[in-house]
């Protein structure tokens, strides 16, 4: 059943009024954002002129206790314009200290403090804040920013703090160059509460529980509003360590960051999901929240998880790079040719039976298991187009099996495999008819195949990245009028990139040929090393006819190079 949302709008002024208050959970993200944020929120604030409204996008909050709101998401937002809020104030503070109309200056300055920052008891100097930022910032923003008093040594803080207090001052800045000129507490005060508290305006989510707060997110990214998946499952993860005790949560954070930083690039969630998969029945992103909850309850389950992601983490990496240390580069046992052949196919659906693999199986055993992934994936995703869910599922279940030691060697995972390896009639029968773009990532699948072919039919051991092996279209991308009486003009785009148009030549003989006529091209080619080039291209003319006969040539081919013996 579709989850239905239940919005409402509300500007920053009602938001931040009426006696509510804000936390960002301890286990949240630092605050992040940065200068190119900072500049764009000024500038929509500087050109709400234009605009009755300006809109922020949504807020996604959890309702703990009476007017108390735990923000899910959206805190990078509230936190930057409370930055923004406390500028103003100490703007104010300044111009007291000039002397200017301080009685009614001060009295602005308290009432913009009392809305928008938080109170004061009459016991009290100290405020009691409508904001709480997480365990690694608050304590900055509380002793130093809601304060004013800038820390001693700035360079010992945490990043996040560090932007924190560039994101203050910034606004300052701001503030004052723009009543530089008329320095009015009574315009500086609409400013901010009318022109600016009034007019933002967010579509505000209340969620009751951190399950609805992830069906929430999902529906949101499905109509493109994107959020952040890894923090949600992060937060989950770390309100069970910080269960336990404030230790347990640090180092639940270290390890969290250490994973991060080890995944670089890599989507965190996209890798827990992997990671997962490799173990358990498979799970969408859709599931994968509600799926974690069920497994990992309590800080042992937890700590466990962290153990073995970062474990995992150094392989998973590792898959997208084949030059990775990890992998064997011995003659007998390249299990790097095989991650790049895979990173080339661009195909993810085996990550989490190669995380299986490799933690369970023998080396030996898993380098054949990979070379017949990268066979399968060839057959199955580049040149039949098959649905890449089914693949998944095979993979999925093979993972689980060889996780839950029902699969030890590589021979009974392959043979499990053999539902999608496509068979040699049907793969034939899509490569006589393939075509490939020459552009993008299909310039190197194109030479891998090309290279592959030739190896096979010379025995050769030619690196397809090789850089003096250049690719030759026998019908030019852009032929000459004298083509016409061979490829009808409307048909020669189509031919062009079909696989059996396409060969391998060296840099010198290419240079010589351009968009010539065949008859000329030909008796270039016989000069070729290549046989592919040299011997597969043994025609007085070329013609669609001879053009489908050289592909299905390199398709009887094509069956002996990527092909397993089960």
């Amino acid at each position: 059943m579709a989850l239905t949302l239940n919005t409402e709008s509300k500007t920053y002024s009602e938001l931040i009024g009426n006696g509510r208050f804000y936390t960002v959970p301890a286990y949240q993200r630092d605050y992040s954002w940065d200068i190119s944020e900072w500049e764009d929120l000024w500038y929509d604030i500087m050109h709400l002129a234009d605009e009755e409204y300006h809109y922020m996008g949504y807020l996604v909050l959890q309702n703990t206790e009476n007017k108390t709101f735990t923000i899910v998401d959206g805190q990078q937002r509230i936190t930057t314009l409370s930055l923004l809020y406390l500028s103003g104030i100490k703007l104010l503070d300044d111009w007291i200290q000039e002397g200017i109309e301080p009685d009614i200056t001060k009295e602005r300055r308290n009432e913009l403090e009392r809305g928008f920052i938080g109170n004061k008891s009459a016991s009290s100097i100290n405020i009691t804040p409508k904001l709480s930022l997480n365990r690694n910032n608050d304590d900055f923003y509380q002793q130093y920013i809601l304060k004013f008093r800038k820390p001693i040594n700035i360079s010992r803080q945490k990043t996040s703090n560090k932007r924190i207090l560039r994101s203050y001052e910034f606004f300052l800045h701001k503030l004052k160059e723009k009543f530089s000129k008329d320095k009015n507490a009574e315009k500086l005060a609409i400013f901010l509460e009318k022109s600016i508290a009034e007019r933002l305006v967010f579509t505000v989510i209340n969620v009751q529980d951190d399950l609805n707060a992830y069906k929430i997110f999902e529906t949101l990214n499905a109509r493109g509003i994107k959020l952040s998946t890894s923090d949600l499952l992060k937060n989950y993860l770390f309100s069970i360590a910080f269960k336990t005790s404030d230790i347990d949560l640090k180092s639940a954070e270290s390890q969290w960051q250490s994973i991060s930083e080890a995944l670089g690039s890599d989507d965190f969630s996209t890798f827990l999901r992997h990671f997962w998969n490799s173990r358990y029945s498979l799970e969408r992103k859709q599931t994968l929240f509600k799926a974690i909850k069920r497994v990992y309850k309590n800080p042992e389950q937890v700590a466990t998880l962290l153990d073995d992601l970062q474990e995992a983490v150094e392989i998973y990496s590792s898959l997208s790079n084949s030059a990775a240390e990890i992998w064997d580069r011995s003659r007998d046992n390249n299990q790097s040719k095989h991650i790049a052949d895979i990173q080339l196919f661009n195909v993810t659906q085996c990550y989490p039976l190669l995380l299986a693999g490799y933690k369970h199986l023998p080396s030996t055993q898993f380098t054949k298991l990979l070379q017949a992934i990268s066979i399968i994936s060839f057959r199955y995703n580049i040149i039949s187009n098959l649905n890449p869910n089914e693949l998944e599922y095979i993979f999925n279940e093979v993972a689980n099996k060889i996780s839950n030691k029902e699969i030890k060697t590589a021979k009974d995972a392959i043979h499990k495999l053999k539902v999608v390896y496509v068979d040699d009639e049907r793969f034939k029968n899509n490569f006589k008819t393939k075509a490939m773009p020459y552009s993008g990532r299909n310039k190197k699948l194109i030479r891998y195949i090309l290279t592959s072919l030739e190896n096979q039919l010379s025995s050769t051991d030619i690196a397809y990245e090789e850089s003096k092996v250049t690719i030759e279209h026998i019908l030019p991308e852009n032929p000459a009028e004298g083509w016409n009486d061979y490829f009808k003009p409307e048909e020669q785009d189509i031919y062009c990139e079909y696989l059996g148009n396409y060969t391998l030549l060296e840099e010198s003989l290419n240079n010589k040929i351009g968009s010539k006529l065949f008859e000329y091209k030909k008796s270039i080619y016989r000069n070729s090393q290549y046989k592919i080039t040299k011997e597969y291209i043994d025609y007085t003319e070329w013609t669609p006819e001879t053009l489908r006969k050289r592909q299905e040539k390199m398709a009887n081919t094509a069956i002996t190079v990527w092909k397993i013996n089960f």
